[in-house]
Formats: C-alpha cells, sequence, structure tokens
C-alpha cells in the first residue's frame, strides 16, 4: 500500500493506492539480477545450529577453500552432550543460481551443505542436506588466518540460543552478555533466559587462545557453579564464535569486538 496526498478544495487530504506484491508503480523499474562471480578461494569462520537426529546441534569451523575445488578445515561438532573436535577434508561444486554443493569429510562421516555465495564468489549461508539434519550455517571471511593472546583482548557483547536439559527433555535457552578480557582473566555478565526463568549473573573465570585461533574459556558464576566453553576468534580480531561444552547445556553464540 502507498500512501499519497493530494490538494482537495483546498484541504490536503492524503489517498491509499494499494500494490500488488511484485507489481512495479509508474516510473519504477525493475532490480537488475546480477549473477554471481565464480567461486573465490577464501579462508572462513563458520557457526552452524540446528537439530540433529531431534538433538540440539553446534558447529564451530575454520576452513579453506581452494581454486581446485578441495576444502580443508577444522571443526568442533556438538550434537546433544557429544563432542567432536577432528581435521576434516571435503569438496565444493558450483551450481547455478549463486549455489554451491559443499561436502565434508571426517573419516568414514561425511555431509553435506547447499551454500548461497555473494556477488563476490564468497560463501555466504548454508543449509545442511545430510538426513536427519536440519541445520543452518553462517560464514564470515577471514582475511588474516593467525591469531595471538592479544586478539583476544578487550570487550565483546553477543547473544547465545540454545537449550537446556530438564529431566529428558531439552527445553529453550537464550543469553545475551557482555564480556571483558585482559590478559587471560576473563569477566563480565551474562543474562539469560531457561525455559522461561530470567536469570541473570556476574561471571568470571580464565580465556586461553591456542595458535589455531581456537581456544577455551572457563569460568564460574555467582552461584559457583563452572561452566566452560570451546572459541574460535576471526584472525582481525572482530568476532568469536562460541560454543558451550557442559553435558546439560547446549548453547552456540557470536560476540563481537565493541569499538
Amino acid at each position: 500500500m502507498r500512501i499519497e496526498t493530494k490538494m482537495v478544495a483546498g484541504v490536503i487530504v492524503a489517498c491509499t493506492q494499494m500494490i500488488t506484491p511484485g507489481q512495479l508503480s509508474a516510473g519504477e523499474k525493475p532490480t537488475e539480477i546480477r549473477a554471481c562471480q565464480s567461486v573465490s578461494p577464501a579462508n572462513y569462520i563458520v557457526l552452524g545450529y540446528g537439530i540433529v537426529h531431534n538433538l540440539p546441534a553446534g558447529r564451530v569451523l575454520k576452513e579453506r577453500w581452494n581454486a581446485d575445488g578441495s576444502i580443508e578445515g577444522m571443526r568442533i561438532n556438538r550434537d546433544g552432550d557429544k563432542l567432536l573436535e577432528a581435521d576434516y577434508r571435503g569438496s565444493w561444486k558450483q551450481l547455478l543460481n549463486c549455489e554451491v554443493e559443499v561436502r565434508r569429510i571426517n573419516g568414514t562421516r561425511a555431509s553435506e551443505t547447499r551454500d548461497i555465495i555473494d556477488l563476490k564468489g564468497h560463501a555466504s549461508r548454508a543449509l545442511s542436506f545430510t538426513p536427519g539434519t536440519t541445520l543452518g550455517k553462517q560464514y564470515w571471511l577471514n582475511k588474516i588466518d593467525q591469531c595471538t593472546n592479544k586478539t583476544l583482548q578487550g570487550q565483546w557483547i553477543g547473544e547465545f540460543s540454545g537449550k537446556v536439559l530438564k529431566g529428558n527433555k531439552w527445553q529453550p535457552y537464550e543469553a545475551v552478555g557482555k564480556l571483558i578480557i585482559e590478559g587471560t582473566r576473563l569477566q563480565g555478565s551474562l543474562i539469560s533466559s531457561k525455559a522461561g526463568k530470567l536469570e541473570t549473573t556476574e561471571i568470571e573465570g580464565i580465556a586461553r587462545l591456542e595458535s589455531s585461533c581456537f581456544g577455551k574459556l572457563q569460568w564460574r558464576d555467582q552461584e559457583g557453579r563452572s561452566r566452560s566453553e570451546r572459541l574460535l576468534i576471526s584472525g582481525d580480531g572482530q568476532r568469536v564464535i562460541l560454543l558451550r561444552t557442559d553435558p546439560s547445556l547446549f548453547s552456540i553464540g557470536l560476540i563481537e569486538k565493541e569499538k
């Protein structure tokens, strides 16, 4: 619906004009559909979240797409309370309409996704095509493929989604938080909703980063409960993917550095 004004008997009145979805109004030109370029070799960090065989699932990947169609990377997978860390290899194959078919192999296990690339040929979003899996992924370019302890320093803010295990059922979990990391010291605050129950707590602990840009957070809240998370930071130090490792609380999220 479009609202227009016009003068009627010296008074400005508003008129509405209904426009059918997809219909162009007079003088408007259709948006040009631009074709995507060929896939560009690049490094990425990747966050995946969804359901695998009725269990909450998270994926944290650091990978390289090569010009010959091969992929190599490191990943942390969590399905329910099971955690797996491993190197892997894979392949990509460009299709029509900015789509790419991606296959990743770790030992005897394989996973497949259908990815969307942007106009510059870089991977952007993906959905899993593996049977029994409903899982989406988001990519970020990782132009700097090296990390030091300084990369993790600063103030961070972000959000987390997941499930908390109540009895034999996984219940909804959401959280937002702010973290401050100085040296290896971690402190901050976390607001969470566990199956609709709101909780606010202060946290403090230790942050450690490995040369691979993976790392670990270990912290306690005000109630004295210990928590741990695996992390992957982008080489430019602007974003961190966090995957909770506590058996009864699954969460995955993204924090970004405050500027």
